[in-house]
């Protein structure tokens, strides 16, 4: 959990794929809750643009996992935004 708490900026907000907006803390504790177990999460057709200290990131993942008994999968594109920081990404 402390691992993604240092990546998460305070700013930090995420649109689910449902449409739900989450800010950073909302997202740690989504995480620290999560009974989820994922078999299967692949990244694939990852695009870096890089922009001085602003990187953009696009990907496609497909997952495959167990929740409360039942299994689910599905396959989403992602943008990310990060910002260089203090030489940290």
């Amino acid at each position: 959990m402390s691992a993604l708490k240092a990546l998460l900026a305070e700013e930090y907000t995420s649109i689910q794929t449902e449409g739900i907006v989450l800010n950073n803390a909302e997202e740690l504790a989504k995480a620290k809750a999560s009974v989820s177990k994922y078999e299967v999460f692949d990244l694939d057709e990852i695009k870096v643009r890089i922009y001085k200290d602003l990187a953009v990131v696009t990907s496609r993942h497909a997952y495959k996992g167990v929740f409360q008994g039942g299994v689910f999968s599905g396959k989403n594109l992602r943008t990310q935004v990060w910002i260089k920081r203090k030489g940290l990404w």
